[in-house]
Order: structure tokens, then C-alpha cells, then sequence
């Protein structure tokens, strides 16, 4: 009886013979294993900016919003436009909850803008927000330069901004860009700040953008009428709780002069409750991922069980000879499944290297960070192995119940 070293060997020695059928067999393998392992690379490289994006921002915060297309209450499948937020709204709401939270108020006055300096632009894609002093400890801000705005400057509207570095490095290569100018839409501002970088969210630059004080956007731009509100509960209390929902609820609703029979026009929306909504819809593109990989996986089980079953029966006069100098049964066995597991394994790892690349070459596209999915390429390595040993079993319980005598008798 031959020890496990030497049947290793043997089953090494044949699939290195059988080279180009080894790297046919091999490459089908990969194929599923690199759509598994690609697919499951970029949903966690996905998922890791989205946390650390949602984490930056702000956790504990809360989004009233209008202007937009939401869910009815009573019925989710049924969409209806939500009138926009207006100042005076948004304003007396921050009179009301003012000593009771942290209240800012904000908007995008362009997603599309084009920030010039004199000597430099930047793509017309930059976006444009006025925001009040409360905005930026509420949405996680830092500064890297300069300073934020104050409550005075909110209210007096001078023509200052804080910008984001891609914006900073765009159009002041030096370095310089604190007290420079910039212009937007004809308007100049006085550079007071450049933020700290944030880097992307979901494919999105979250440092290509200029903030304006509340005022100086609402004179400077007369469109820019639909207004957000973002509340920070006081400390000690949660986004979750009750009590504090329904005060925030309750005002809204007395500020929009809604009857009690009226269903609420704005929509409040927490950040956990938005990262569990995509995290869900991220566990979903998992489960598809996991389905069509397995499905060529599929195939290629059944393409290897083929090629080792035309192995026994080219190797029948060799598998005769073993038996005849005394290898029994289970060690033909063994070696049958050793090389259908190398060959799985094979495939598996230029599957599993291929995957990772593709996976994060879509992660840099997407602007998010590299990611080594450990847990995805030890599952890869069991698929793989599973798919040696269940394609390999009938070949080489086929190859072991050959009669050594008739087995040297093939031609």
C-alpha cells in the first residue's frame, strides 16, 4: 500500500502531464470563481466606504426633508411629491427645537456648478450648498485650513465660502488658497476654510463642493427656495427614541399649518435607517452573486467530472498495472480524488486572484477603498475543494473496481 506522500505525487505527476487539459478544466473553474469572488469584492469594498461615508457624517442625525418624491404612509408602493421646505418654515421649525437639539439648516443650491478662480476652473459638476453655522459639526465636518462660518456671518450674508480640496487643489495648485477668490455664477467669494478631505461615497466626491452661509446663497441665488433641516439630539439621547421623534414630528407638522386628518408632507429619514436600507440592498446583491457564481460553478463541476471519467478510461491499462503490483483499492481511490481536488484548487486560486482584481479594479472606479476579502476567499477554497472531491467521487470509485486483469487487457 502506497502512503498518502507517494499518492500525492502520482497525482501530481498526472496532472502536470495532462497540462492543457488541466488548464482547460482549471480555467472553467476560475470563471465561476472569479465572478464570486469579484462580484462579493466589490459589494464589500461598497459597503466599507458607505459605513466609514454614513460614520463621517454624522450617525446620530436626523433629515427633515421636502421637495422630493417619497413613499405614502399607508402605503409604500404609492409615491407622492412632497412640497419643498421653505425658509420661513425651516426657520421658525429651528426657533421651536432650537433649545431642545441642535438644528441646522441647509441646501443644495447646484449639483452642476462651474468654480472659477482667475486663473483656473473647475468642471461644471461641483456642487454648491448654503448651510448655516450649525451645519458642519452636525454633518461631521473638519476643518484642514481656515476656519467655519460663524451665526453672524449666516445672517449678514458676506460673500465668503469654505471649499472642499479637490476644488482647493484644482484651482490653487500652490497650495495657497485661503483669502483667494472664487467665482460662481458671476458672484466673487473671499475664501474663508478648506475642509478636510472626505473622499467619495457610492462613486460621489464628497470634496468637490463649496459652502456658502444660508443668506449670502439665498441673495446671490433667487431659485434656491427648498430648504433641509438636520436635527442632533441632545446628548444622552438617540435618533431612536419616541419621545423625541414625535416632538420633532409634531412641529413639523404645526410649522407646515397641517389639520389632524392630514397625513405628514415631509419625510424624516435617520442615516442608520438609510444605511440599513442599502446594507440590505447590498445583502440582496450578495444572494444574486452567490447564485450566479454557484451556477457556473455548476458547470464546472460537471465539466471536471467529464474529464476525469475520460481519464480512467485513458489510464485503464496504468490503473491495471497499479492494482497488479499491489495497490489496492482505496489508494486508486485516493489518488483519483487528490488530482480532481488539485485541479479544483488550481482554479480556484487564479479564480480567487482574478476576482480580487476585478473586484477592486470596479472599487477604484468607484472611487472607494481596496479591500482583501478574507472570508470570501476561504469560501472560494472550499467551494472549490468541495467541487474536487463531489466531481472527482464516481470517477475514482470507477477507476477503483476495475479487475486488474481486464484492466491490463484494454487496448
Amino acid at each position: 500500500m502506497s502512503s498518502f506522500k507517494e499518492i500525492t505525487s502520482m497525482a501530481w505527476d498526472n496532472v502536470r502531464s495532462q497540462r492543457l487539459r488541466t488548464g482547460i478544466t482549471a480555467s472553467i473553474i476560475a470563471i465561476g470563481i472569479t465572478a464570486l469572488v469579484g462580484i462579493l469584492t466589490s459589494v464589500s469594498a461598497l459597503r466599507s466606504s458607505m459605513v466609514d461615508s454614513f460614520k463621517s457624517f454624522g450617525a446620530n442625525t436626523v433629515g427633515i426633508y421636502g421637495g422630493r418624491w417619497a413613499p405614502k404612509e399607508n402605503d409604500p408602493n404609492d409615491w407622492v411629491f412632497l412640497p419643498r421646505i421653505d425658509y420661513r418654515q425651516a426657520r421658525e421649525f429651528k426657533t421651536k427645537m432650537g433649545k431642545k437639539a441642535v438644528i441646522s439648516i441647509n441646501g443644495t443650491v447646484s449639483g452642476n456648478a462651474e468654480i472659477k478662480s482667475e486663473t483656473a476652473k473647475t468642471d461644471p459638476n461641483s456642487r454648491v450648498v448654503g448651510a448655516d453655522e450649525n451645519y458642519f459639526d452636525v454633518e461631521g465636518f473638519k476643518i484642514g485650513e481656515g476656519r467655519f462660518f460663524t451665526s453672524d456671518e449666516t445672517e449678514t450674508a458676506p460673500k465668503i465660502a469654505v471649499i472642499g480640496v479637490d476644488i482647493a487643489k484644482k484651482l490653487f495648485p500652490s497650495g495657497k488658497s485661503l483669502g483667494q477668490y472664487i467665482s460662481i455664477a458671476g458672484n466673487r467669494y473671499r475664501i474663508i476654510g478648506v475642509m478636510q478631505s472626505r473622499g467619495a461615497m457610492m462613486g460621489m466626491s464628497q470634496d468637490n463642493v463649496v459652502f456658502l452661509p444660508l443668506n449670502t446663497a439665498r441673495s446671490n441665488f433667487p431659485r434656491f427656495t427648498n430648504f433641509s433641516v438636520l436635527v442632533t439630539p441632545p446628548e444622552g439621547t438617540s435618533i431612536t427614541d419616541t419621545d423625541f421623534n414625535d416632538d420633532m414630528r409634531v412641529t413639523m407638522r404645526v410649522v407646515r399649518s397641517l389639520h389632524p386628518s392630514q397625513e405628514d408632507n415631509f419625510m424624516i429619514r435617520n442615516r442608520q435607517a438609510a444605511l440599513d436600507q442599502m446594507e440590505g440592498m447590498l445583502s440582496k446583491l450578495k444572494i444574486a452573486a452567490l447564485v450566479i457564481g454557484l451556477i457556473t460553478i455548476l458547470g464546472s463541476s460537471i465539466a471536471l467530472m467529464n474529464i476525469m471519467l475520460v481519464s480512467v478510461t485513458e489510464r485503464t491499462r496504468e490503473i491495471g498495472t497499479l492494482k497488479a503490483i499491489g495497490a489496492n483499492s482505496r489508494s486508486v481511490t485516493l489518488q483519483f480524488l487528490i488530482e480532481a481536488v488539485m485541479i479544483g484548487q488550481i482554479g480556484g486560486i487564479i479564480g480567487i486572484f482574478m476576482g480580487i482584481l476585478l473586484g477592486n479594479i470596479v472599487s477604484l472606479a468607484m472611487k472607494t477603498s481596496f479591500v482583501l476579502p478574507l472570508s470570501e476567499m476561504l469560501m472560494a477554497f472550499a467551494i472549490t475543494f468541495a467541487v474536487g472531491i463531489i466531481s472527482g467521487y464516481y470517477p475514482a470509485k470507477k477507476a477503483s473496481r476495475l479487475d486488474p486483469i481486464e484492466a491490463l487487457r484494454y487496448e
